[in-house]
């Protein structure tokens, strides 16, 4: 073959005669020699890249002598015929990766005796690596994908397989196919999508490398090597045992973390803030936030009842809203110190009620313990008066209150 006959050819003359060359020889060689096809992947790599400079005729002759000099290649057969028999009832597809290629291979298995089957190679596809390097866990699953895709094929072809059964030694690559898609990174979970679609991930099951016949796919082998494989032409021996006998592997408890490549979690912390329905900073007079309070509550409480109660608002129904108000207060300001006491535990020590020592009544509100508990001449809320936070608009509103009542009884100072 006379590939260039010239010292100087222009460049796209040489990527249209390289490119339509490798082109026809990697479609016959794919299947039987992934070792010569890096060569071509190189070579074509090589041609791509040439620039104005001299092109060396010594160096491109060698790389295609060297695709056609093995001629064992051409010698490969595969005996007997595929044409499809009632007894062919299962499917096995080996798939793996190197740094180099990855790929797959398919094997028809049927039963010729009791605990008695054969095996027969169907197809296998193979691929160089990438250029750019990516992880070996990826290209495993890369050629797991390659797999998924020829049973997808051979499915149209052998259209009563009773069963197809998938193979891998990598078992990261098992951890990804038999989990949710969803969780992992995109590189991952896009071709884990494609693989659960064409494919059951029960049907996907663990061997080692050196029984895998896909390993001489990735590895590199030349062609007389690959005639005498009989792991190539009929798969693992145990292949043609009975099912008890295949490997089996259980969990994936081995594998690390940071290789599965999960998916970042992204933790959003929601504060919801609940909008009152009655603002207090509204109310100048106390009396007037209680009694819009206390009708609101005796609206919502007629809708549970379905009891509507009318007339003017009773003493109690003022007093329970006060109390309601003042719980809210001291929820904004004191909600750890309440939470302590509600639990028996001691107040922290950065607390500013530490020191008055404070309790929760029987109505859940914040009062003073003081050295007024013992006065027997006052009554309990003026022995243990409610604790309001000196920044509370409540605060000031109870001022207010009792400014009015102390005037009105001509108090002059307060």
């Amino acid at each position: 073959m006379e590939v260039i006959d010239k010292v100087r050819a222009k460049r796209k003359v040489v990527r249209s005669a390289s490119t339509k060359f490798v082109n026809k020889v990697k479609s016959f060689l794919e299947d039987f020699d992934s070792q010569n096809e890096t060569n071509q992947e190189q070579l074509f790599e090589y041609l791509l890249n040439l620039d104005a400079k001299q092109i060396k005729l010594q160096t491109l002759n060698k790389e295609v002598e060297d695709l056609l000099s093995d001629e064992e290649l051409f010698k490969a057969e595969i005996e007997g015929s595929l044409e499809y028999q009632e007894d062919i009832n299962e499917l096995h597809v080996f798939s793996d990766a190197s740094p180099k290629s990855f790929g797959a291979v398919a094997y028809l298995r049927y039963k010729i005796s009791d605990n008695n089957f054969n095996t027969r190679f169907v197809i296998s596809k193979s691929r160089v690596a990438p250029i750019k390097k990516i992880t070996l866990p990826r290209l495993e699953l890369i050629g797991a994908v390659v797999a998924a895709r020829l049973v997808k094929h051979l499915k149209r072809i052998f259209k009563d397989i009773n069963r197809i059964v998938l193979w891998s030694d990598s078992t990261i690559v098992l951890y990804w196919i038999k989990g949710s898609a969803s969780k992992f990174k995109p590189f991952v979970s896009n071709r884990i999508s494609e693989i659960q679609e064409d494919t059951d991930p029960v049907s996907w099951r663990h061997c080692s490398g050196k029984q895998n016949p896909a390993d001489l796919l990735t590895r590199g082998i030349t062609s007389r090597e690959l005639i005498n494989q009989e792991k190539w032409w009929h798969g693992p021996e145990w292949l043609k045992d009975s099912e008890n006998l295949w490997p089996n592997l259980e969990g994936f408890e081995s594998i690390d973390s940071e290789t599965v490549e999960l998916k970042s979690s992204l933790i959003v912390n929601l504060t919801i803030t609940r909008e009152k329905i009655i603002d207090p900073d509204k109310y100048s007079s106390l009396l007037k936030l209680l009694r819009v309070t206390a009708y609101i509550f005796r609206f919502v409480n007629a809708l549970r009842r379905k009891d509507f109660e009318k007339g003017p608002l009773a003493s109690e129904e003022l007093f329970n809203t006060e109390i309601f108000w003042v719980k809210v207060t001291q929820n904004d300001f004191y909600s750890s110190e309440i939470t302590c006491l509600k639990s028996d535990k001691p107040l922290q020590k950065d607390s500013k009620l530490l020191c008055l020592n404070p309790f929760l009544d029987d109505n859940g509100v914040l009062r003073v313990t003081g050295r007024l508990g013992k006065n027997t001449s006052l009554s309990a809320n003026e022995k243990h008066p409610i604790i309001l936070p000196s920044k509370s608009r409540q605060k000031e509103i109870y001022i207010r209150k009792y400014s009015e009542n102390l005037v009105l009884r001509n108090y002059r100072y307060i």
